[in-house]
């Protein structure tokens, strides 16, 4: 997700975080650092990753979703392979009734993924943003159910051989 600088202003004189002076000192540091002034104001502790993906959802009109990411259940996790889960910062993290997929996306401007993840899983999607990080999470789940899932294999066989 890239949020433009304006926004990240905005939000910032919005929440009284920062005083002209020290917005110009962070843009400064943008220019030396070569880094997004998202990424500055973030790494400074004036704005949360969470306050400015809310921020950008509002912007481009896309709900924001936090994910709880111990209540995706594993078949719904598994409708997209893990790689490119990566590859997109996205997870399908619940199905509605209708069959509705639900996802949660990075950058939900990325016409590519979508048109790739349409292809995969079909239009009905329903699509949400969320912090780069809430989804890192959810990906990890693919690590763990299949650790769990290594134990449990295990669990089996030694039970087996008893």
């Amino acid at each position: 997700m890239r949020v433009s600088d304006k926004l990240v202003e905005e939000l910032l004189v919005k929440t009284k975080n920062v005083l002209p002076e020290q917005l110009q000192t962070l843009k400064d540091q943008e220019q030396n650092e070569k880094k997004p002034l998202q990424d500055v104001v973030v790494a400074a502790g004036l704005v949360s990753e969470k306050e400015l993906t809310e921020a950008y959802a509002k912007q481009i009109e896309i709900p924001f979703v936090d994910i709880n990411v111990k209540e995706i259940p594993k078949e719904v996790l598994r409708l997209i392979p893990e790689r490119i889960a990566r590859q997109y910062t996205v997870v399908v993290y619940g199905v509605d009734e209708d069959g509705t997929k639900l996802l949660a996306m990075e950058d939900p401007d990325d016409i590519q993924a979508i048109s790739f993840l349409q292809k995969e899983l079909g239009t009905g999607l329903k699509i949400f943003i969320a912090t780069r990080t809430n989804i890192l999470q959810a990906i990890d789940q693919y690590r763990e159910n299949i650790s769990s899932e290594i134990t449990q294999v295990i669990s089996a066989e030694e039970e087996q051989a008893q």
